[in-house]
């Protein structure tokens, strides 16, 4: 069986919390929402929705040189809890569905690991564009699947910058 990494066109929406002093450690919390599809084999897919939260913490190194600019890089660890819930379209996915997710719904919980990085366009001291992407492995429902997955996580949106460390 195997499980596609979500799409970029995925719904979602993030907060992402960051204390900035000598080691600049932030946390990030997600929630994802999306659309993806269950195969087994080479059968047809079968719809599922995948509801997704993560957690996730690690240092984030950013270069403040420029005024305009910067660039930051980082680790992160975590965990995700997924719950799958089936949608079959025909009888035979149906049966498959009901085979493997008894219940109608498949939840689990797994730590997962990946680095990231981007850019804040800063517009003034405190106000600005930021363009991020995340690279991840987990492995979801190693019960159901022999090997876990790398999933690529793309955001674009505004940052608003505060405290004593926003250069002038």
């Amino acid at each position: 069986m195997i499980v596609p990494a979500p799409r970029l066109t995925n719904a979602g929406a993030a907060a992402y919390v960051s204390r900035v002093r000598a080691m600049l450690l932030s946390a990030i919390i997600s929630s994802i929402l999306s659309m993806s599809a269950l195969r087994r084999g080479t059968t047809a897919p079968i719809p599922a929705l995948l509801t997704s939260i993560v957690f996730a913490a690690g240092p984030q190194l950013a270069y403040r040189h420029f005024s305009h600019i910067t660039p930051f890089v980082r680790p992160s660890i975590g965990a995700i809890h997924e719950v799958a819930t089936p949608h079959p379209t025909n009888a035979i996915a149906a049966g498959i569905a009901k085979q493997l997710v008894p219940s109608g719904q498949k939840t689990d919980w797994t730590g997962f690991y990946g680095f990231g990085g981007g850019v804040d366009l800063l517009f003034s001291r405190h106000v600005g564009l930021r363009v991020q992407a995340d690279l991840v492995y987990d492995h979801l429902f190693s019960d159901l699947l022999k090997d876990g997955r790398l999933t690529t996580r793309f955001s674009i949106g505004p940052c608003f910058n505060f405290g004593k460390n926003i250069a002038r």
